[in-house]
């Protein structure tokens, strides 16, 4: 802290800097699920509230110019519902943009799944899965309705502008 700033009340150590650390990344372990199991495959994430565009909040764009694919998220949602869509997303860059959400794109999206969630499970971090929606993880039902997610439309397809 500068001499020159106010008092503010709040006692700081000059010798002890405030620190945060964060015990278990959630994005960071689906991130890195993906990129041990594709590491040849690259693209683009973002998180953005785009309810102007076309395709909704959550899905990918394939650029015409050659550039990575770009994976747009809703920041809105709730964390668990990110990490899937943090898989989700991604599982489309690995199959391309033919295979819409079809069986080549289903293997993709458990492979990243399976992985992310063993890897929290080796953190010490338990992920509910769901048996009615194909395992997948799952957020108690009072979490998504108190979010309105259980109002939430399926994914949007993906396109290519």
């Amino acid at each position: 802290m500068r001499e020159s700033q106010p008092n503010l009340g709040v006692l700081r150590s000059r010798e002890a800097p405030v620190s945060v650390t964060v015990c278990f990344d959630l994005t960071a372990t689906v991130i890195s699920a993906f990129e041990s199991l594709w590491p040849e495959i690259s693209c683009e994430v973002g998180f953005a509230v785009d309810v102007g565009h076309a395709l909704g909040c959550d899905y990918t764009v394939f650029p015409d110019n050659g550039s990575p694919p770009q994976a747009c998220i809703d920041p809105t949602l709730p964390l668990g519902e990110v990490a899937e869509v943090l898989a989700h997303e991604p599982a489309h860059v690995t199959v391309g943009l033919k295979a819409e959400h079809g069986p080549e794109w289903a293997a993709a999206f458990a492979a990243n799944e399976a992985e992310y969630c063993c890897r929290a499970e080796h953190a010490g971090v338990s992920i509910e899965r769901d048996a009615e929606n194909g395992g997948s993880p799952k957020e108690p039902a009072a979490a998504k309705e108190a979010s309105g997610m259980a109002a939430r439309s399926p994914r949007r397809p993906m396109y290519s502008p």
